[in-house]
């Protein structure tokens, strides 16, 4: 399991943290990802099923945090300055390919889980769970076209209302290191230099799109998955004790976990509390 975190989510990345060791199948690992400079800041969260990496260790090329116009941005030698989100999507990407493991599960640090909960709900034995559901919003159609120009796909006029995007996501490392090679087969340059040159990107698109239209799903290695596994709250009211058990209320039995959106106004310490009192109902 991977999980890019900074020091702004460091509160809710230790109720990740605590509720892995609580509930995931003992043969995953949790390989975390954060800036060199924030290092210290989550060292306490260290256990033996953790590696802790810093993302200068793993995006390509020797690559250093600047200053743009007031903004923190990524520079490296094989990449143009970047975005933080751009480039913590260059570091799951980077992260997939040079794992050591050949299936991956990305897992956003606002993600706590809350029951246990198997391999075999990102796969069928064969394959491994390919996050797909149709759904419309804004950026998707930018996402798809950045994907199909990077494949050389030319204009993506299939699946156009696909989502790939989720909190949970299962990824092989053979179909990962396969995209990034299209890439470079279509452009010169380098796949983290052409992924950079993107304002508008998504890495969980990008992938989705190379395994079902590039590949097609069964040469990939994967299947259509529109599993309900988190009880996903956005943008609701998480200001108080009452309103986060209100959304802990609607966890089904089928979700394994929660995702409290961390730009949602939510007041940490009361979803601390909330949460330890559901941990504490699954145990007793």
């Amino acid at each position: 399991m991977v999980t890019p975190t900074y020091r702004g989510d460091r509160e809710q990345f230790a109720l990740l943290n605590e509720s892995f060791l609580r509930f995931a199948p003992p043969g995953l690992i949790h390989q975390v990802i954060v800036d060199r400079a924030d290092l210290s800041l989550f060292e306490g969260f260290r256990h033996d099923r953790m590696r802790l990496t810093t993302a200068e260790e793993v995006l390509p090329g020797r690559v250093r945090k600047i200053r743009v116009a007031g903004r923190s941005a990524w520079a490296g030698t094989r990449f143009p300055p970047v975005r933080n989100w751009i480039a913590q999507q260059l570091m799951k990407i980077a992260a997939a390919c040079d794992s050591d493991r050949p299936y991956l599960l990305f897992a956003d640090s606002d993600v706590v889980f809350l029951r246990p909960f198997g391999i075999d709900r990102f796969t069928d034995s064969r394959r491994v769970a390919l996050s797909r559901v149709r759904s419309e919003f804004e950026d998707l159609p930018h996402w798809r076209q950045a994907s199909a120009r990077l494949l050389g796909l030319g204009h993506p006029q299939s699946f156009a209302t696909v989502n790939y995007v989720s909190n949970l996501i299962p990824w092989r490392r053979d179909v990962a290191r396969a995209m990034v090679a299209r890439v470079e087969a279509h452009h010169r340059g380098g796949w983290a230099a052409n992924i950079a040159r993107e304002l508008r990107f998504s890495e969980y698109t990008l992938y989705g799109v190379f395994a079902e239209e590039a590949l097609g799903l069964d040469q990939a290695g994967h299947y259509p998955w529109d599993d309900p596994i988190l009880n996903m709250c956005w943008n609701e009211p998480m200001g108080s004790r009452t309103e986060i058990d209100r959304l802990l209320d609607c966890t089904l039995p089928e979700h394994i976990g929660a995702m409290f959106h961390s730009k949602a106004g939510l007041d940490r310490a009361q979803l601390r509390a909330a949460v330890e009192a559901r941990w504490s109902q699954s145990t007793a």
